[in-house]
């Protein structure tokens, strides 16, 4: 599946921690995006959302670990297949779980949380995929030609995934400035006051959120494809969800402008923002103060969103559609969207541990 190829997860693996973060990232996202939807964030308490991801993460892990288990050759030891299945299901769900307290415990003790684990998983990712890479370029065999095709190959390869990376920092650094008048300041630099909105204010979450929702009723269609044994509707939707396909691509592009968009909107809250600065007396400069200050805010937000959208389009959706031009199927085409959502987990840890320094300097006066 894409989510898991992109995140690194190990898909082929045979360990107690096949699963990975899947089943507890997956559920993470899944709670996140509805409480935003919702606006019920501020009303839900941290132990409720907990033991909400953890029933939802049970639940995830336990139809991943089914799927895996298919994928499965198991020896002839005597003992009824679902007892093996059940068996296997139980030790992998268990080791998701062990992940979940891996986690837990750096939250607790530690700095990052989940991300330092996702970090980690990324950087795997991409040293699969480019020694995959290496290995189709050189095939086995060992020519000049083939060595210097791999070494312009990967200086390609390095430069874009600069660009990326360098593309991804800026659109989360850079911001819109609305001026304003404050009511209350009154001094020389007041001509200088502003709003400011991020251009991406959730940063890569929209590209994590729509893996999300490709990966669950992808899984739950993978499991009535086994059920009603090869349904041609239950196959026409699992074929729907490939992004090996046009179709594919279309749907998981459009999700993701609608997610960022919305997301954005969600989490910036212009009407809020209209309020506070109604309460304030402060205004921008030409717009009248309720309504009207609403939508402008409303507005420079979707204009903002709409702007990450084409930026997630040129770097994620476009190597897609490349991918089934060429007719290649190659995860090397998928790494850009790695490249993004590692750039992201990467700008939010190096912003908590600045916090955890900066708190760090004031202990004597908490």
């Amino acid at each position: 599946m894409f989510l898991e190829r992109a995140m690194g997860n190990e898909t082929g693996g045979r360990s107690i921690l096949s699963l990975g973060l899947m089943p507890y990232m997956t559920s993470s996202i899944i709670l996140q995006m509805f409480h935003l939807l919702t606006k019920d964030v501020k009303h839900t308490s941290q132990q409720r959302t907990y033991r909400q991801t953890l029933a939802l993460t049970l639940v995830i892990s336990i139809l991943q670990a089914f799927l895996r288990c298919r994928e499965l050759v198991f020896r002839p030891l005597g003992i009824d297949l679902w007892t093996l299945y059940l068996m296997t299901m139980t030790v992998l769900v268990g080791g998701a779980f062990f992940m979940v307290w891996l986690i837990q415990r750096n939250l607790s003790k530690g700095i990052g949380g989940q991300s330092v684990f996702i970090l980690v998983n990324l950087l795997k990712n991409v040293r699969e995929r480019i020694a995959v890479f290496s290995g189709e370029i050189l095939s086995g065999q060992s020519s000049l030609i083939l060595y210097v095709t791999l070494i312009i190959s990967l200086i390609i390869l390095a430069i874009s995934m600069t660009l990326i990376i360098l593309v991804t920092i800026l659109t989360e650094q850079a911001e819109v400035r609305i001026p304003v008048r404050k009511v209350m300041i009154s001094n020389s630099f007041v001509k200088d006051d502003y709003v400011a909105i991020k251009l991406n204010p959730i940063g890569t979450m929209p590209v994590m959120f729509v893996m999300t929702f490709f990966s669950i009723p992808y899984y739950i269609l993978k499991v009535l494809d086994y059920l009603l044994r090869g349904n041609e509707n239950v196959q026409y939707w699992v074929e729907l969800l490939n992004l090996n396909t046009y179709v594919g691509v279309a749907v998981y592009a459009v999700m993701l402008g609608v997610l960022t968009v919305a997301l954005a909107v969600v989490h910036v809250n212009p009407s809020d923002m209209a309020d506070d600065m109604q309460k304030t007396g402060d205004f921008i400069i030409g717009v009248s103060p309720g309504k009207n200050t609403m939508h402008a805010f409303r507005n420079s937000v979707v204009f903002t969103a709409m702007i990450s959208t084409l930026v997630f389009w040129v770097l994620v959706v476009l190597p897609m559609l490349l991918r089934i031009y060429v007719g290649d199927g190659n995860d090397i085409y998928l790494l850009p969207a790695t490249i993004v959502i590692m750039t992201g987990v990467t700008l939010n840890l190096i912003e908590e541990v600045r916090t955890v320094r900066v708190l760090q300097q004031y202990e004597l006066f908490l």
